[in-house]
């Protein structure tokens, strides 16, 4: 049974860690707080016990949908196999997502799923690319801003 699975602890607490805010419309974006990710070991157990121990085991690809008419990524198996998901299971999948897209991308791999023909476009893997350029700046300036003490925080926010 699912449900008998889910830490609601972990779940309520990583909910709680979620923040929308604005990029090009309104509450477009989603970002965690930086409790949730600052220790990365917590984190990562945290989604393992939101996903029931499946945060990052299946390899999410893109495919071609024919129907479709576009690329669309894989959703990871433990989010499918589901059926309902709260608003923590939602954004561990969504994160699940685009820590594959890019890896992939940094490891320069192929991302289609295994036996895809239609070529993957240069335009998506520039945009890729783009966005694990500004995943690692937002990783630079986290980075300095873990070195400066609480006294520069407050000089550089005022």
């Amino acid at each position: 049974n699912v449900h008998a699975k889910i830490d609601y602890d972990a779940d309520i607490l990583f909910e709680k860690a979620i923040r929308f805010s604005d990029s090009k419309e309104y509450c477009d974006t989603l970002t965690l707080s930086i409790e949730v990710i600052s220790d990365g070991k917590k984190f990562l157990e945290m989604m393992a016990k939101i996903t029931n121990g499946s945060f990052l085991r299946d390899p999410c690809r893109i495919e071609y949908k024919d129907k479709l008419k576009r690329w669309e990524w894989q959703k990871p198996r433990w989010f499918l196999s589901r059926g309902w998901y709260t608003l923590s299971t939602y954004v561990a999948h969504r994160l699940a997502i685009t820590l594959w897209r890019n890896y992939w991308t940094h490891k320069g791999i192929d991302p289609r799923i295994p036996g895809q023909e239609k070529g993957y476009p240069v335009k998506l893997r520039q945009r890729q690319q783009l966005d694990l350029e500004v995943l690692h700046s937002k990783e630079i300036v986290t980075n300095f801003w873990d070195t400066v003490d609480n006294e520069k925080r407050d000089q550089i926010l005022s």
